[in-house]
């Protein structure tokens, strides 16, 4: 499942595109992802778009909410 992040492309610095997000989400919420536009003949059509990894046990899904909660909470 990809992701879309336009609304933070639009209010937050960090997520022009999804190369962008992709490090601004490793480097403060320290959450790795893959860019929407591998997933994508021409990667232009995801670049609004990440891939999140589900496949984890719930644990560490609930550690990565809480990471990106610290991280971007206002």
């Amino acid at each position: 499942m990809l992701a879309g992040f336009d609304e933070l492309s639009d209010t937050r610095a960090g997520f022009a595109d999804d190369a962008a997000a992709c490090d601004t989400l490793l480097q403060e919420a320290h959450i790795g992802t893959v860019t929407g536009g591998a997933f994508y003949r021409r990667p232009a059509d995801g670049k609004r778009q990440l891939r999140f990894c589900f496949a984890k046990e719930m644990p560490v899904l609930r550690q990565a909410c809480d990471q990106l909660r610290d991280a971007f909470a206002d």
